[in-house]
């Protein structure tokens, strides 16, 4: 899997998003901000993933991110600190994970923070 379809961002219902070792996807679109339902993204192993995009503020409903061996992430959304269902944030083996974490106040939220 190298891109994801085009109408996943229609897909407003979606409530998980399991994208467990899609090492040669190269790119989250940023139509993923429309999944206002999205309860967990599962972004492990995504080893390409450098940035998240922003327009994150819009997956009100997420409450787990994993990004679990995403070897090549240097930064979080800045907007991330707005996802006030957000309690479960997992970068186990991410570089530099604490340097990720751009927002401080983005630990008050979270319930569940593995690093």
């Amino acid at each position: 899997l190298t891109t994801l379809p085009n109408g996943l961002g229609n897909l407003i219902s979606l409530t998980l998003l399991d994208l467990h070792w899609c090492s040669s996807l190269k790119l989250l679109p940023n139509k993923l901000k429309n999944l206002i339902s999205l309860i967990i993204l599962d972004l492990y192993g995504y080893s390409k993933l450098t940035l998240l995009s922003n327009g994150w503020n819009n997956l009100i409903s997420l409450t787990t991110l994993l990004l679990h061996r995403c070897s090549n992430l240097i930064s979080l959304p800045n907007r991330l600190g707005n996802l006030t269902s957000l309690n479960n944030l997992i970068t186990l083996t991410t570089p530099n994970p604490i340097k990720c974490l751009s927002l401080i106040f983005l630990l008050n939220i979270l319930s569940n923070f593995y690093v």
